[in-house]
């Protein structure tokens, strides 16, 4: 009967001690995690701009402005590198830009204009080689290659602002 005594007793300064441990170890000390909090229906998270980090913390997506004010988004490669953009310019008209390993933009969909006319822009090394799209007043197709030389060469069509 004395062991069982001494056993409860042993217990007892253990648990004790494990409570004193964890609350000295946690007192003061930053949370691992940052808090979450469950955002009620209705309810939104406002922030400048929010950015999501991979497992090594490495940037992968940003929200913010654009230098215009307008809402837009990036995609990071492993390297930091921008290599997808979408969003909207100054006059709200949208676009989506897909970029080289060197951040140029290689491909850029966007609209333009009062009428938001869509225009795919094909690039190569930083210059344009394929336009194409609907534009004019009755928002006619048209498609337009550049050189080598930068010459606009147009296959057909002829609206292009």
């Amino acid at each position: 009967m004395a062991d069982w005594g001494r056993n409860v007793v042993a217990f007892f300064f253990s648990a004790l001690g494990m409570l004193a441990g964890h609350w000295v170890g946690t007192t003061g000390a930053p949370p691992a995690r940052p808090p979450t909090t469950a955002l009620a229906a209705g309810e939104a998270l406002s922030v400048p701009s929010f950015t999501l980090v991979d497992a090594e913390g490495r940037q992968r997506i940003l929200v913010a402005t654009s230098r215009e004010g307008s809402p837009a988004m990036w995609f990071f490669d492993r390297n930091g590198k921008a290599r997808l953009n979408l969003g909207l310019y100054g006059d709200d008209n949208a676009f989506i830009v897909l970029n080289d390993d060197q951040e140029r933009a290689v491909e850029i969909l966007r609209t333009r204009g009062p009428k938001s006319a869509p225009f795919l822009v094909l690039k190569a090394e930083g210059r344009d080689r394929i336009v194409m799209g609907l534009g004019g007043a009755a928002m006619d197709p048209f498609l337009h290659y550049y050189d080598v030389d930068g010459t606009r060469r147009t296959v057909f069509g002829s609206a292009m602002p």
